[in-house]
């Protein structure tokens, strides 16, 4: 599940940027490159998207600086929950439904609405931002990360653990297809017998 992560969400993004890179340089145009907040807090049980996310918002802020003297402008978009099949398949996961909102308490665990991020993009993309965040908090969570680190790495293993526990038990009573991705994103990668 790792290197499938990876594999979409970095290397895919570096892909669709590639190919159609050559008409954002004649159009002069904006290129957005959808990370997540998962890219600045590292949670547990989350290594392969947190890592795939930062990738992503390290390539955009590269190619940010590589392609400005073309006339080519890249954002990059970090979200926090986001009410989509994705963030709401974990919640139906006998192990995992509730983590968020036990473990994340506030405006940390919650989810915003679809229409929240079509309303940022849509203004980012207008404006030709370097970031859009949504929440708006995110964006001061992102610059006081380093300062909040050594924080968030003497909390998040008391979670952790609590949830290595409960994902064992539930492999240990559903067996090990339990442990696999959810969700469609999660149900597409396993079409076929393939197992990423």
């Amino acid at each position: 599940a790792f290197e499938r992560t990876v594999e979409v969400n970095l290397l895919g993004v570096w892909r669709t940027v590639r190919a159609v890179l050559p008409h954002l340089i004649s159009s002069r145009g904006y290129c957005l490159v959808v990370s997540s907040l998962a890219a600045v807090v590292h949670a547990p049980g989350m290594a392969a998207y947190s890592a795939s996310k930062a990738g992503c918002a390290a390539f955009a802020d590269s190619l940010r600086a590589e392609v400005r003297h073309l006339g080519v402008a890249v954002g990059v978009a970090y979200f926090s929950w986001i009410d989509t099949d994705m963030v709401n398949s974990s919640e139906g996961h006998p192990a995992l439904s509730g983590l968020r909102g036990r473990r994340l308490p506030g405006p940390l665990g919650r989810k915003y609405p679809v229409s929240d991020v079509a309303r940022a993009v849509l203004a980012g993309v207008n404006r030709r931002a370097p970031r859009i965040y949504v929440p708006g908090w995110a964006g001061g969570a992102r610059l006081l990360w380093g300062l909040l680190d050594r924080l968030w790495t003497r909390i998040a293993p008391i979670g952790a653990a609590v949830t290595d526990h409960a994902l064992l038990e539930d492999v240990a009573a559903r067996g090990a297809a339990s442990s696999r991705p959810m969700g469609p994103g999660g149900a597409a990668g396993f079409r076929g017998g393939q197992r990423g």
